[in-house]
Formats: structure tokens, sequence, C-alpha cells
């Protein structure tokens, strides 16, 4: 992740300072866009400790505190793909790729309590049924 955040030198930033992290965030997508590995973006213009790794801010989960919005849009984008500058109610200008995805995984305490309200063979039905729609999407989606 970019992370730029403006260089504030009193207690609040003021127009311009906003105004050059915004030129930093898009100098930034434009190098992107232009082909320049990810790593070597993030170590140029991010402003927190994850430029010093290239950027890489781990996984994010529907439960980040990351911005809302960040996370959202982060949620939309398929594998490989890279958010537009998206400025976060914090103030910090963000962009993100998205490197792997991780498929999601049932809390087990739910489980069980689908398990006992709905019963064992009708939740089955409905993991198969679901499981075998997933995979129809991906065959169509494929073919």
């Amino acid at each position: 992740m970019i992370f730029v955040e403006p260089q504030v030198a009193g207690s609040v930033p003021t127009p311009a300072e906003n105004q050059a992290a915004f030129r930093a965030a898009m100098d930034a997508k434009a190098a992107l866009d232009a082909g320049t590995d990810f790593a070597e973006v993030a170590k140029l213009y991010s402003t927190d400790a994850t430029a010093d790794k290239g950027g890489d801010f781990g996984f994010i989960t529907g439960e980040s505190t990351i911005d809302l919005s960040f996370v959202g849009t982060m949620f939309a984008l398929e594998q490989g793909q890279t958010s537009p500058v998206i400025k976060g109610d914090d103030g910090v200008w963000r962009i993100g790729r998205v490197d792997t995805i991780r498929p999601g995984s049932m809390d087990s305490g739910l489980e069980q309590v689908m398990r006992d309200k709905v019963g064992w063979d009708l939740y089955r039905s409905q993991v198969r049924q679901e499981t075998l729609a997933a995979r129809l999407e991906e065959s169509v989606v494929a073919d």
C-alpha cells in the first residue's frame, strides 16, 4: 500500500500541504500506470512505515480498521489490480494493489449454531448447492 500523508508544519494541514500530498499521490499513481514496480513507487512516495517494505501492508480483512471506503475499494478489485488514489477520512491519500486473495473462512461457532438451528442435513445440502453453483460460475466464466 502507498500512504501519502500531508507533511504538516503545524497541528492541522494547510490547503497547500494537502495539495502537495495529493500531487505526490497522483505522481505515484502515474508512475504505477507507466509500469514502474509497485515496491519502487512505494519506497519513493509512501510516507508511512510500509515504505521500507515496498508498500507491503499484509492482508486486509473485512474487519480492518483502515479507512472504510479504501477497504471497500480493495475488496472490489481483482487479483493484480491497483486501486485509484483514495483520500481517507483521516486526510491520508492511499493507493493499494491486490497481490493475493485469500478465501474467507467461517467461524466454527457460527457453523455449529447453523447446524443446530437448521439441521445438519439441510446445512450440508445448502453448502453443497453453494459449492456447485460457485464451480458452475467459474466454469461458465472460464469458457
